[in-house]
């Protein structure tokens, strides 16, 4: 036991950090008592509302797996299968070409010039759906490019780099290509020009496509052509716009008819006032009379099958 010496002992500053001492125990415990009765109330109402809380957790889990087939499936709508398209072939073209002389030489003979008959009963408008365009591979190499669209609507597949290297070189159209196939377009020759249709005419043969060399047809023999079914290759000037014809005359001394901007289209349609023509991938009408002038240039010369 403490004596009471012990208590007179004690000094008042020590009797007032003891009572400090214990007011702040007191203190901790009634805290500590606050705490806990305040955790006991909160889980009784936690366990009070679990309920709801585990129906709002059960709306949640059923309502994510309903968005992501969704998700999918607008996924799947944007994929394009690549496996059923095949890209088209990418020409690689060098600035020079090498020009193997053909081992048969290509019978030329004149171009055609149609003899008077009567005129069939033609209808008002046609128009061929079956013929395909593309663009020509070469900047000047437009007459292989018809010699192939031409061949392709007669069942013959042609390869437009192959025909044009196989074509004969000469600073006479009439008789083969005359310029570099680079060059700029618009020229005459013995510049980068072209070739006309009879050489044309003459390499289709070989390839087993009836194609004959005309000049001088008329407006009513294309349109007899469109009415039966065949595709008509034309020489024209430009975009099938107004040209006008002139004279060159070769080392030779052979008269040429040539124009600037010679250029190449087919006719696959027509109308009481016009004429459709596929030029590359392209497709557009001229009135008569446009086209008129731009064929006239060089001779209303064209490439018919086999007549």
């Amino acid at each position: 036991m403490v004596s009471k010496e012990f208590f007179s002992k004690i000094t008042t500053v020590q009797w007032l950090v003891l009572g400090i001492l214990i007011f702040a125990n007191a203190a901790l415990v009634i805290l500590l008592a606050i705490i806990a009765l305040s955790q006991f109330r909160f889980d009784s109402i936690l366990l009070q509302r679990l309920p709801q809380a585990e129906k709002v957790i059960v709306q949640v889990i059923t309502a994510t797996p309903t968005r992501t087939p969704a998700l999918a499936a607008t996924r799947k709508q944007t994929l394009i299968p690549t496996s059923t398209r095949t890209p088209a072939p990418t020409l690689t073209v060098t600035p020079t070409l090498v020009f193997e002389p053909l081992n048969t030489p290509i019978p030329l003979t004149p171009s055609r010039t149609p003899t008077s008959a009567a005129t069939p009963t033609l209808p008002p408008q046609a128009r061929l759906w079956n013929v395909v365009g593309f663009p020509q591979a070469l900047p000047l190499s437009c007459e292989a490019h018809i010699a192939v669209v031409l061949a392709s609507h007669f069942g013959v597949t042609i390869n437009e780099i192959e025909f044009f290297k196989r074509l004969p070189i000469s600073d006479n159209p009439e008789a083969g290509f005359v310029g570099d196939v680079f060059g700029a377009w618009g020229q005459i020759p013995p510049d980068a020009y072209g070739v006309h249709a009879e050489p044309v005419a003459a390499l289709m043969r070989q390839y087993n496509v009836p194609a004959t060399a005309w000049k001088g047809l008329t407006l009513d023999d294309l349109r007899s052509e469109i009415a039966a079914g065949r595709p008509v290759g034309i020489w024209v000037t430009g975009h099938t716009a107004p040209g006008e014809p002139l004279e060159y005359i070769t080392p030779a001394g052979d008269k040429v008819i040539v124009a600037r901007y010679e250029h190449t289209v087919v006719v696959i349609g027509y109308t009481h006032d016009s004429f459709l023509i596929l030029d590359g991938d392209d497709t557009y009408y001229r009135s008569i009379e446009q086209f008129t002038k731009s064929w006239n240039a060089l001779g209303n010369m064209a490439i018919l099958r086999g007549r």
